[in-house]
């Protein structure tokens, strides 16, 4: 399990998933250092030793990790562990899990759900690999599971592809969708797209043109900004460290939402989109980090998750800045714009301080639940748009007339 696990070099947890006929399996590698964390965050990192007897760290992967059929019933875990191997001057926990399916479950298909270690670590990532038996260096990655996102279903490979290039789409799809951060940063900076300013402050909407433009301008240099450094840092050209662009996020995020209040870049919201999209790229470029891809492997491997990126950022503009334009025309314009910058700079304050200075809040926790139900989200958006524009009518149709008899 050591070596094909250590070909792949990931910094986070390794999960290879067995469909075989013979029964399905769990093959893990788990740093020990972050290991350590998860059970006590004041552990040394860099010790060899884990951070509990054997039987209490087998118990806390069983814990933590959970497997099921398609019908919902849990599978039984046997998790037993493998040894310790020394890779890369840090030591990994080798751990195999022997799956019990239920009476009567297909093997062929399960729902894995883990937050090891990530529950307390929040850069920590979990890759997902599908292997074949038949050809154990050739597995496939499924997913990248982090503590937005815990669980992936997995089928039997029916062959050993070298880039799973859809697979990758639906990953770069899944990563924005499970991003709350990613999300909360594109929709905060977008907040006072096509208004007007005037002395210093926003005025009214401007037309419908002008506002396509600013927004397709501010997300042409976002996509632009981030594809130069999820490239970069994939091909291992660039590299910061995980809790330094998480913060760096945080901190876009709350620049964005003063912006969205008072404007502190007028007119350079592309500039500023470009910027921090190179920020956002290294965020992307983490999950697929040292996945073991190279050459044409790389090449597709990137294609394909920024390509996913890119199509769940356009659904998600899709289906809400009608809703915003909408509202910038209403009476609520100001107080849905001040109330939801106000919401963002809260969560990215809690994210700062959890990413940077290792303070925890109930905050994110509430945001991820809040974007676990975002079409309730959209439709409460386009709900409140439609409220706010018959609201208004009443007192448009009232100035109209009010300067009807002025002119009489």
């Amino acid at each position: 399990m050591g070596g094909a696990a250590r070909a792949h070099d990931v910094m986070g947890t390794i999960v290879f998933a067995d469909l075989g006929e013979d029964g399905p399996r769990l093959d893990l590698e788990i740093p020990i250092d972050e290991l350590r964390s998860a059970f006590d965050a004041s552990q040394q990192i860099g010790v060899a030793a884990l951070p509990a007897s054997e039987p209490e760290v087998m118990r806390y992967v069983a814990d933590h990790t959970r497997v099921r059929a398609p019908d919902g019933r849990a599978y039984g875990l046997t998790p037993r562990s493998a040894g310790i191997v020394l890779h890369d001057d840090r030591n990994w926990l080798q751990v195999a899990i022997e799956l019990i399916p239920p009476p009567g479950a297909a093997t062929d298909e399960l729902v894995l759900d883990t937050d090891l270690i990530d529950h307390r670590v929040v850069s920590h990532r979990i890759f997902v690999f599908l292997r074949d038996r038949a050809h154990p260096d050739a597995p496939a990655l499924v997913a990248t599971l982090h503590y937005q996102r815990h669980e992936v279903v997995l089928h039997r490979a029916s062959g050993p592809p070298p880039v799973a290039i859809g697979a990758m789409v639906r990953l770069g799809m899944a990563h924005i969708a499970g991003g709350s951060d990613h999300l909360l940063f594109l929709l905060t900076l977008l907040l006072p797209a096509g208004l007007g300013i005037g002395a210093g402050r926003w005025r009214g909407r401007r037309d419908a043109r002008a506002a396509v433009g600013d927004v397709a301008r501010t997300v042409t240099a976002f996509t632009i900004g981030h594809s130069l450094t999820l490239a970069i840092g994939a091909l291992g050209l660039a590299h910061l460290p995980s809790a330094v662009v998480e913060s760096l996020i945080a901190v876009s995020i709350l620049i964005s939402a003063a912006h969205a209040i008072t404007p502190i870049f007028p007119r350079r919201e592309a500039w500023v989109g470009l910027g921090f999209g190179l920020v956002h790229g290294l965020g992307f470029a983490s999950a697929l980090a040292d996945l073991g891809a190279t050459g044409g492997h790389l090449v597709w491997a990137v294609l394909g998750f920024n390509l996913g990126v890119e199509l769940m950022q356009l659904a998600v503009l899709a289906v809400t800045l009608p809703s915003l334009y909408v509202l910038h025309g209403t009476r609520l314009a100001v107080g849905a714009r001040i109330t939801g910058a106000v919401v963002a700079a809260v969560a990215a304050a809690a994210w700062l301080a959890e990413r940077a200075l290792g303070v925890t809040t109930p905050v994110p926790a509430l945001v991820d639940r809040a974007f676990a139900h975002g079409p309730w989200l959209v439709l409460g958006l386009a709900a409140l748009a439609a409220g706010a524009r018959l609201w208004n009518e009443p007192a448009a149709q009232g100035s109209a007339a009010a300067r009807a008899k002025v002119a009489c």
